[in-house]
């Protein structure tokens, strides 16, 4: 993933099929490194799914409470940055 944002990468691209960033697909699969690589570069953490669902959604709907708690802290203007563990 680091690769991918030195590069030109775009991060903030949905899938057509169900309108899941990069973000949204961390969320989901409960990757909180990732989720805070992510919004370490900027990534827009109100974009919606196909189904209007933001990663904090996802995040919660699949039990991912560290997720869920990075964006949160997020939305409220705190959060610590790290990239380690990121796959």
């Amino acid at each position: 993933m680091l690769k991918l944002l030195s590069s030109t990468a775009n991060v903030q691209i949905a899938d057509i099929k169900e309108g899941f960033t990069p973000l949204h697909a961390a969320a989901l699969r409960g990757h909180e490194h990732c989720v805070r690589v992510l919004v370490s570069a900027g990534v827009n953490i109100s974009a919606l799914t196909s189904q209007g669902k933001t990663a904090l959604q996802v995040a919660e709907e699949n039990q991912h409470h560290g997720v869920a708690h990075v964006l949160r802290n997020v939305m409220q203007g705190s959060v610590a940055h790290g990239a380690a563990g990121c796959p």
